[in-house]
């Protein structure tokens, strides 16, 4: 069996723009959620970007809630 796992070269990271049209959410809505740790990020040097597994992660809390 030859399954395929995403390693961190080979994630799919989302800009902030991206990831606002996913969640349906303006971008300062998205500043508060990362600021609250609602939902986290990665920074690649001064640019903040998201992964699938992040934006996941808040979906799921959101639909907990």
């Amino acid at each position: 069996m030859n399954e395929k796992h995403d390693t961190p070269a080979e994630m799919k990271y989302y800009t902030r723009y991206e990831t606002c049209e996913i969640l349906h959410i303006s971008l300062s809505t998205l500043d508060t959620y990362v600021k609250k740790g609602a939902i986290t990020c990665s920074r690649l040097g001064a640019r903040v970007r998201f992964t699938q597994d992040d934006i996941d992660k808040a979906m799921a809390k959101n639909r907990n809630n």
